[in-house]
């Protein structure tokens, strides 16, 4: 038996506290009660009164609290399944009540503001280890929570520098038993890939229904919106607490991705201004061939096509590659910004 075997038989966790109890929050409390079957005792809390009394009715969780104090103090393990803007209220509120040794975990999409309060908010004496489950319905609240959210999902773990080793086991049993796959990354590395691939996607989609929605042929024009506007449109109709709230915590990286899809655009338009109608073969042509060969590759799960290495990256350079691949990379690298600063080069803080 391995390291990690031996760290996720020996944690034992009485009670689990889930503070937030709509998709991400019940989900986690259906997987978790299917997968304990009554050996640990699972309490939520959410200060949304009709939250809590569906998740009560549905059996997401044991029991519920409508104080919070109440929900934490007993605790082991607590679990913040909230939007990322609510959670430095929640570490204040929670700080004096918990007891000594418990971790503290989370599940935003942000993690370096979260791991900044965690820091200066939680007690020295807890345990504090971020989470992401890289899982979604494209649906909400508690009424759309299923306990086979996480399975066969990937979950970021994003330990803080003061989180014992016992912590950490806690929280990767908890993925381990809702049948997700844990994987460790740093902070800045979490927040530079998220920013790409769930946080620009998220402003696209609201900018696109802001921009159609001022026309004044709106009324007119929603009538021909069919099924490809609602795919496209779908995160506009994200709680906008959470898309604020990313975007107060995670502002550079996103910031540099709008650039880069800014310069796309204006490529796009450049080829599409350009365009010769006699011919098949053509820059706007090849574009759409590359851009639907590397969605299709990374829906197959297929990595993208290596390209010869003429020399060894940098930290920086590798970690560009793992999310966009060699080729992408280069041209990312060869791309400037508006001021000068690139920050999927992991800079401190």
């Amino acid at each position: 038996m391995g390291e990690l075997d031996n760290i996720l038989e020996e944690a034992k966790m009485p009670q689990i506290t889930i503070i937030g109890l709509g998709l991400i929050g019940g989900s986690l409390g259906m997987a978790l009660r299917q997968a304990y079957n009554g050996k640990a005792e699972l309490v939520g809390y959410d200060s949304n009164s009709k939250a809590h009394n569906r998740a009560k009715k549905a059996g997401i969780v044991d029991r519920t609290e409508w104080n919070l104090d109440k929900a934490v103090e007993n605790a082991d393990v607590v679990v913040l399944a909230v939007p990322v803007g609510a959670t430095p209220e929640i570490f204040q509120s929670i700080g004096p009540y918990l007891k000594e040794g418990a971790t503290i975990t989370d599940t935003a999409s942000t993690k370096r503001e979260v791991l900044v309060w965690a820091d200066e908010m939680l007690p020295e004496s807890v345990g504090f280890v971020g989470g992401h489950p890289l899982a979604g319905s494209g649906l909400s609240g508690s009424d759309s929570a299923t306990p086979s959210l996480f399975t066969d999902k990937k979950f970021a773990v994003i330990p803080s520098t003061k989180a014992h080793q016992d912590s950490v086991g806690q929280v990767l049993k908890i993925v381990d038993d809702i049948g997700s796959s844990p994987f460790f990354l740093s902070a800045d590395e979490h927040d530079s890939f998220v920013a790409a691939v769930a946080h620009l996607p998220a402003v696209i989609s609201t900018a696109l229904v802001s921009a159609i929605a001022k026309s004044p042929s709106w009324r007119e024009m929603g009538k021909f919106a069919s099924d490809e506007f609602g795919d496209i449109s779908r995160l506009a109709s994200v709680d906008p607490e959470v898309n604020h709230g990313l975007c107060r915590t995670n502002p550079d990286m996103i910031v540099y991705w709008i650039n880069q899809m800014i310069s796309e655009l204006q490529d796009w338009r450049s080829m599409i201004v350009d365009e010769n109608r006699n011919s098949s073969e053509s820059p706007l042509m090849n574009s759409f061939v590359s851009a639907w060969e590397a969605r299709a590759r990374w829906s197959a799960g297929i990595d993208p096509v290596d390209f010869p290495q003429q020399e060894i990256p940098t930290a920086g350079d590798s970690m560009m590659s793992m999310l966009l691949g060699g080729h992408m990379a280069r041209r990312l690298s060869s791309m400037t910004k508006d001021d000068g600063q690139d920050p999927t080069r992991y800079r401190g803080r």
